[in-house]
């Protein structure tokens, strides 16, 4: 590993340190970066220039990462906290997530790049949220970054391009307050097509909220901005708005009410009838594969892309379900039919009145249907027909009770055998036990069943 790790991660010498919280804090509270922990120094962050103390950003770290985050924001990119986390974790870094914080917060502080969270920019670590953001972690890994630029001509032609990728639509003048007050105009339109496809997939619990929630967040930024944040900001988080937005449209195309009903199904199947086949020791291996791409499918944000495939395998496993169901509710009928049958042959059940006959047939007639709601669990069915034998013998033994009063005795030829059998002599002992109980009862002129 000592051989194997600098070649790796070649890079991981330019982030090498650990780095605390109360450096993090440091940062942002230092009036003028003197008197800042030796973790600075150790990671060759500052330099002297005319007697002051600044950061260094045009080599070492601070200059590759503010290079990345460049060149995201030229293809239209304002990456999150947590592209940075992936970026720098990986080859040929391989830095602590706090590192890559403390190298961001650097950015920052040195007016080199410009934060938002939560729908608020962040321009300095004066900013009162900037010191959240950077010792919250989830703040920071849901926060973007994009270079802090002065506007030219150049970025107001680069913005106005920007909007017709996006929207499909020229700016007829570019010019600085006609392209922002375009942008504002659109975003705040369009942000409520994002909405409307987000309220859907939350109110249905289903995956890709959080892009689109992303989105409207850097939307609302935009539309609130001044005009040259406004310009900047948007050039550096385009590709991300035309994307959710094209993806808001799909969404609005697929999902349907049938297929909304098709995906509650689904997830119904998952969450309750698969962990009962699952257990089923017939369940095949090409079972288990399809609940298994059915589940990951629900979880993908391209979920919408992919319904058909959701439908055919939770069809299957539904199926599935559905057989073992039915073979369950037809056994249960037929036990309890029989067990019926035997009830109504019982001595002395034609001497009962139709009203205790039917409150004694109860229990066995009301599980003789085939009628039985799809909610109920097939476990509970099974443990029905378990416990048929247990009821037709509690019916025949009140039927013996009400025709033959207290002379009705019930043994139980369990409570001899409790301890089990290992030997003839042990089973000889335990018949003489039972014969013993009941040639006892018998001899009161007790009418005598062994249940």
């Amino acid at each position: 590993m000592a051989k194997a790790l600098p070649e790796v991660f070649d890079r991981f010498a330019m982030g090498a340190a650990r780095v605390a919280k109360s450096d993090i804090v440091a940062l942002v509270e230092s009036a003028d970066l003197r008197g800042l922990p030796g973790v600075f120094s150790t990671l060759h962050l500052l330099r002297t220039e005319s007697g002051t103390q600044v950061l260094v950003t045009d080599s070492g770290p601070l200059c590759e990462m503010l290079a990345w985050i460049n060149n995201k924001s030229d293809y239209g990119i304002n990456p999150q906290g947590k592209a940075l986390e992936a970026e720098y974790g990986k080859p040929p870094y391989g830095w602590d997530f706090d590192v890559v914080k403390l190298f961001t917060l650097c950015l920052l502080r040195a007016g080199q790049i410009i934060a938002t969270s939560q729908g608020q920019s962040i321009e300095s670590v004066a900013d009162l949220t900037a010191k959240e953001v950077f010792v919250n972690n989830n703040l920071f890994r849901a926060a973007t970054f994009r270079p802090k630029k002065s506007i030219d001509f150049a970025e107001i032609l680069k913005a106005a391009d920007a909007y017709k990728k996006t929207f499909g639509e020229q700016i007829k003048e570019v010019e600085q307050t006609v392209v922002a007050a375009a942008i504002r105009t659109k975003v705040q339109e369009r942000q409520k097509d994002l909405r409307s496809v987000h309220s859907l997939l939350d109110k249905h619990n289903l995956p890709g909220a959080d892009v689109l929630a992303g989105a409207i967040s850097q939307m609302e930024q935009l539309a609130t901005a001044s005009e040259e944040e406004t310009i900047t900001g948007f050039s550096g988080c385009y590709t991300d708005i035309k994307e959710s937005l094209a993806r808001a449209v799909d969404i609005q195309h697929a999902l349907t009410e049938p297929q909304l009903v098709m995906l509650g199904r689904a997830r119904q199947v998952l969450s309750v009838k698969w962990p009962f086949l699952e257990a089923e020791p017939d369940v095949t291996e090409d079972d288990r594969k399809v609940a298994a791409d059915v589940d990951d499918l629900l979880h993908r944000e391209s979920f919408y892309r992919e319904l058909p495939r959701i439908d055919q395998g939770a069809t299957r496993l539904g199926k599935l379900y559905a057989e073992r169901f039915q073979r369950v509710v037809q056994d249960r009928a037929a036990c309890y039919c029989q067990a019926l049958e035997q009830l109504r042959a019982t001595p002395g059940w034609e001497q009962l009145d139709e009203s205790p006959q039917n409150r004694i047939a109860q229990p066995l007639a009301s599980r003789i249907s085939t009628n039985v709601p799809e909610t109920t669990p097939i476990p509970q069915l099974r443990a029905d027909i378990d416990a048929c034998p247990k009821r037709l013998a509690d019916a025949v033994a009140e039927v013996h009770r009400l025709v033959e009063g207290d002379r009705v005795v019930v043994v139980k030829a369990a409570t001899h055998f409790a301890a089990g059998i290992d030997t003839v002599d042990e089973l000889d002992a335990a018949w003489a036990g039972l014969r013993e109980e009941c040639a006892h009862h018998i001899g009161k002129s007790k009418r005598v069943l062994i249940q």
